[in-house]
């Protein structure tokens, strides 16, 4: 008698299931199945330039204060960075001409599984896929990149914009942590300058999701949902992450309280 797992692999698993699979192979499948560079094509062909330095003038004013950034320039009063301009922003905007949350769809493994269970529907291929065990499940799919089109698949089969549910999803758990961030930071004196928000473009070029001031002094405050991810943000920032370099405070919710790591302090501290 065959057992009872190898009885479930025979039966086509259900959509929530086989996404929860294929989303947790997050590094697989997103760099070993020809995923990030066929959306990241899709993005691209669909992108539009867009000069953004108008839709930031608050945020980069604060910024330009505190004299760390020199890529932002004051021209008569009106702010400027290149690194928010036709020529360096290329991405795909929504119906009021802002950023997309589809942008994010190259590097989010949850929503690449959610497109690739449609497609893999579409095409008539979804039950033979969803009876493989995990290791013949990759190699499935390593042989369907190597021989097929997936760009093209996608493109005439599926409205790949569609595909945002799990970027949504925490997107608004990173909203609820900068709010509770936020009232934390309220509460011992801190007053918020600024709080970017999903697509912020100030969190994406230059890593702030807060901006801060206590005792007359600017801060730049990056928010983690977790601790651990707080913590590797700081790493990244003595390493490679240049858009963390300027980051005073890197934050996550911990308990009742809040963890901040500063360059000063590697190890994070507990702030209730």
């Amino acid at each position: 008698m065959k057992k009872y797992s190898e009885l479930i692999l025979e039966a086509a698993i259900p959509r929530h299931s086989f996404v929860f699979r294929l989303g947790i192979m997050r590094e697989f499948l997103i760099y070993k199945c020809g995923m990030f560079d066929a959306i990241t094509k899709l993005l691209r062909d669909n992108s539009s330039r867009k000069n953004f330095n108008p839709d930031y003038q608050y945020p980069l004013s604060i910024l330009y204060k505190t004299g760390r950034y020199a890529d932002i320039e004051n021209k008569n009063g009106v702010f400027y960075t290149n690194r928010l301009s036709a020529e360096n922003v290329n991405i795909v905007l929504d119906f009021d001409g802002k950023w997309h949350p589809v942008n994010k769809l190259n590097t989010n493994a949850f929503d690449q599984a959610e497109l690739i269970y449609d497609l893999f529907t579409q095409l008539g291929l979804y039950e033979e896929v969803s009876s493989l065990s995990d290791d013949d499940l990759k190699k499935w799919l390593v042989n369907f990149n190597n021989t097929s089109d997936i760009y093209n698949l996608i493109r005439t089969n599926l409205n790949f914009k569609d595909y945002t549910k799990w970027n949504r999803k925490f997107s608004a758990d990173g909203e609820i942590a900068e709010d509770k961030v936020r009232i934390i930071l309220e509460s011992k004196g801190c007053e918020i300058l600024y709080q970017g928000g999903n697509g912020d473009l100030i969190d994406m070029v230059y890593g702030t999701d807060l901006i801060v001031s206590k005792d007359d002094k600017i801060y730049t405050v990056q928010v983690k949902t977790k601790e651990d991810a707080a913590k590797k943000a700081i790493d990244s920032s003595l390493g490679t992450k240049k858009s963390y370099s300027n980051i005073d405070w890197f934050i996550s919710p911990s308990g009742g309280g809040m963890k901040v790591f500063t360059k000063g302090n590697l190890g994070g501290k507990m702030v209730s």
